[in-house]
């Protein structure tokens, strides 16, 4: 078994902290594309009721 310091210094990801890792980065991809479609629909809704553009941008960036 390694030494805390070879651990800490290895360079690499352990067979754990890849799995780990690459479920993390595919729940943000996940939370992303999610923002995204709300984002989307907020913005179409706003609109929809005569909200002018510059005031869905302005929406969106505040949310």
């Amino acid at each position: 078994m390694d030494s805390p310091e070879a651990i800490a210094n290895k360079g690499y990801e352990s067979f754990a902290e890849h799995y780990v890792n690459e479920g993390i980065k595919k729940e943000r991809e996940r939370n992303d594309a999610a923002n995204a479609d709300r984002d989307s629909k907020m913005a179409d809704f706003l609109r929809s009721i005569g909200v002018s553009e510059k005031n869905v941008e302005t929406a969106l960036a505040i949310k």
